[in-house]
C-alpha cells in the first residue's frame, strides 16, 4: 500500500496528523522565545 491509498483509505488518520503537526508547528512559534535584533559575532 503506498501513501496516495493509505491517505484515500484512512481519511481521518491523516487529517489527525496535519492537524497535530500544525498544532507542533503553532506551539514552536509561540514558545521558542524570539529576539528582533539577536546577538551576533563576526569572524
Amino acid at each position: 500500500m503506498n501513501i496516495y491509498e493509505f491517505s484515500v483509505r484512512k481519511p481521518v488518520t491523516i487529517t489527525m496528523l496535519y492537524i497535530t503537526l500544525l498544532l507542533s508547528g503553532l506551539a514552536v512559534i509561540f514558545v521558542i522565545p524570539q529576539e528582533l535584533f539577536p546577538p551576533v559575532t563576526f569572524p
